[in-house]
């Protein structure tokens, strides 16, 4: 239990990219910035390990381990392929996604199968303690960080505002998913960290955050009714828009952040998603090589406020390996009858951080895309029945 706390303990800490708050700890330790991540995936493996050698059975964990290798090597050949080792981000990039990314989905086979009763419990309780931990530092020490020199939005410890809602928008859908009765408290919780997102002027998340659940009350109803299906999807699209409305106006300039732009064109997501697709075309093949996004040499960087990546994994993936790293790395997930299973909750996890990856952060920040891709297949193979919640009513 111990072990397996400790590990999902690191592991949160990283996917939910606030190892900032433990900057001083890191310090002590004589640990860098850059290398916190680094260190992260160490402790995590060595704790896999010591997990691995206490386990009696070993028979399906090393099946499941031997199949995820042969799954994800192609991927990562066809990567270390499309790196120029010559190019320091490039490269970077590269060792980032083998050690932080392939390492973790290692290690979670291995932690998830020791022991899938101890893990599913601990692991949404952690995921909500360093939620509530994020409330406690906006409460007590709350930064700001200001956006475009006009819009003021909350940060702590240098936290990036969209991580910080991405943190409370999964402790919201963890909270309920925790093993408590009482419906009220779970309110009570999600509505606390709902309440915590508006001031970060994130959207996504927000946003990414009632489309799961709206999805999940859909798919949970009686899906054989057409009437009842389509009756759902008006009231959950009609709640979605008034939400956003509601919050544009409460908040005054929300959505445009104090300009006069629409959403889209004021968060620049359109220049940048025209960007990957035009360097889609121009190698539609093999892309432009691992970290070239938006790069017109090997060390000239298209000047951008986004920075190197297009804020979308599927259109990075695209522009840069191209139709063949594309079609290598959804095989990586090993879509099957697992992506159905609504009721699985690590199937929703995997669709909120997927949701996600569709407007912020590159391949290694979205790590959580592929932990609960990972989590979702396993659970619905090895313990479905216990990864089950009762139908909401």
């Amino acid at each position: 239990m111990i072990l397996i706390t400790f590990y999902l303990t690191m592991l949160a800490m990283f996917f939910l990219n606030i190892s900032t708050l433990f900057t001083s700890v890191f310090s002590s330790l004589g640990i860098s910035a850059g290398m916190k991540s680094i260190f992260i995936q160490i402790v995590a493996l060595i704790l896999a390990t010591i997990i691995l050698v206490f386990k009696k059975k070993h028979t399906k964990l090393i099946n499941e381990l031997i199949k995820l290798c042969l799954v994800w090597l192609p991927f990562l050949t066809y990567l270390a392929f499309r790196t120029d080792m010559g190019d320091d981000y490039s490269e970077l990039k590269f060792w980032k996604f083998v050690v932080t990314i392939f390492f973790s989905a290692f290690t979670l086979v291995i932690v998830y199968l020791a022991d899938i009763k101890k893990f599913t419990s601990i692991i949404f309780p952690v995921i909500v303690f360093f939620g509530a931990l994020l409330i406690g530092k906006a409460i007590l020490d709350p930064q700001v960080f200001i956006y475009a020199t006009v819009v003021e939005r909350l940060t702590v410890d240098a936290v990036n505002p969209v991580w910080l809602a991405r943190s409370f928008s999964m402790a919201a859908l963890c909270v309920l998913f925790l093993p408590i009765k009482s419906k009220i408290i779970k309110l009570l919780g999600f509505g606390l960290f709902i309440y915590w997102i508006i001031p970060t002027g994130s959207r996504g998340p927000l946003i990414s955050l009632f489309l799961v659940l709206g999805v999940r009350w859909i798919l949970l109803g009686e899906v054989f009714k057409i009437k009842t299906v389509m009756v759902r999807i008006s009231i959950v699209a009609s709640i979605l828009a008034i939400t956003v409305v509601t919050m544009g106006v409460i908040t005054q300039g929300y959505l445009s952040r104090g300009t006069d732009k629409n959403v889209f064109e004021e968060s620049g997501r359109v220049m940048l998603f025209t960007k990957a697709l035009n360097e889609f075309k121009t190698s539609p093949i093999v892309g432009t090589g691992l970290g070239k996004y938006s790069r017109t040499s090997k060390s000239t960087l298209v000047k951008s406020n986004k920075g190197y990546y297009p804020h979308n994994i599927l259109l990075e993936v695209l522009s840069e390996l191209g139709g063949i790293g594309f079609i290598l790395y959804i095989i990586t997930f090993r879509f099957g009858a697992w992506v159905f299973d609504i009721k699985n909750k690590f199937n929703c996890m995997f669709l909120l951080t997927l949701l996600f990856s569709m407007t912020s952060g590159d391949l290694n920040a979205n790590a959580g895309v592929v932990f609960f891709a990972v989590l979702a297949r396993l659970s619905h193979i090895y313990a479905e029945d216990s990864m089950n919640v009762k139908d909401s009513k």
